[in-house]
């Protein structure tokens, strides 16, 4: 992103007036690539076309903390790689940047090169929408390489560090989550209702046989319902695996994630069902406690 920057391409900063562009497009025409080098001129020449080369190349003496950072941090990502923190440090870097102070910025540096100020603060806005976007191309193709297992651990690092900052980066990354998980998780809710049925009908043949035996049903002769509530027990763990960045981000936003609700409620019920209807005390308590684990960040299950 920082190496095809204009100012890189050059060797040049912001405060380079036209004569010294010249200089320093005439020095690297001899020792690399002289189209390269002509078409980086044109665009720090043109005042209206080099505004985005501007704000990619600030170093924050100026702009405060935020355009520095964030130009920093995407310099050493492109030397080092990308992780959970360097995705938060970015995401934070962004959120500083209000586009009075970068249009300042810019100016002060315009006022030493000797080029027409920014008027328009409009354009330092549209400017920081296509950084934003270059960014989140940035991220969500490095996410992309993960494996859905992967990728919900990463996504769970960023937003459980993230809590209820508001960051803009952070709303990319998880549209860009829901969007590679949800056909995964509408699977899943549709595998766990399936089980829940089959759950509920080897229950009720299970009362039916002791029953008509007399007897009543205890942990011992659960059988294999007990290997089927275990099963059940993995499987919506694996999901809400799957579904917990979603969850964490509704939570840090005061909304609900609809699917977890879903799911949740169906194995409550499915406990209710099997106590109540039943009298299987072990098997209730088992799915009881599984559900206050995977979904306490939902507001009935806290």
């Amino acid at each position: 992103m920082l190496g095809n920057n204009p100012f890189y391409v050059l060797r040049a900063t912001p405060k380079d007036d036209k004569q010294r562009l010249m200089e320093l497009c005439d020095e690297c025409s001899l020792t690399g690539n002289a189209d390269e080098a002509e078409a980086a001129f044109a665009l720090l020449t043109n005042p209206r076309k080099r505004l985005a080369a501007e704000i990619r190349w600030l170093d924050g003496e100026t702009t405060g903390e935020g355009l520095g950072l964030l130009n920093s941090l995407l310099g050493n990502i492109e030397n080092s790689g990308l992780d959970a923190d360097a995705v938060l440090r970015i995401a934070k870097a962004f959120n500083c940047l209000p586009p009075q102070a970068v249009s300042a910025a810019i100016n002060e540096n315009r006022l030493a090169a000797g080029f027409p100020q920014v008027e328009n603060l409009e354009a330092v806005e549209e400017e920081l929408k296509i950084l934003r976007a270059d960014i989140r191309s940035m991220l969500t193709s490095w996410l992309s390489g993960f494996d859905i297992d992967k990728l919900a651990k990463v996504a769970t690092a960023i937003i459980e560090n993230c809590g209820t900052s508001g960051y803009a980066i952070v709303d990319d990354i998880i549209d860009f989550y829901k969007a590679q998980t949800h056909n995964a998780l509408e699977e899943g809710v549709v595998e766990i209702t399936g089980s829940i049925g089959k759950i509920r009908e080897h229950a009720q043949r299970k009362s039916n046989e002791y029953k008509a035996a007399g007897a009543y049903t205890n942990t011992a002769t659960y059988g294999d319902l007990h290997r089927r509530v275990e099963a059940f027990c993995r499987k919506i763990e694996e999901w809400d695996a799957i579904a917990q960045p979603i969850q964490l981000d509704a939570r840090n936003k005061g909304l609900k994630d609809p699917a977890s609700e879903t799911v949740a409620f169906a194995v409550r019920n499915l406990a209710i069902s099997l106590v109540n209807e039943h009298g299987m005390i072990e098997l209730c308590e088992r799915l009881i406690l599984v559900s206050e684990k995977l979904f306490g960040e939902l507001d009935h299950f806290a």
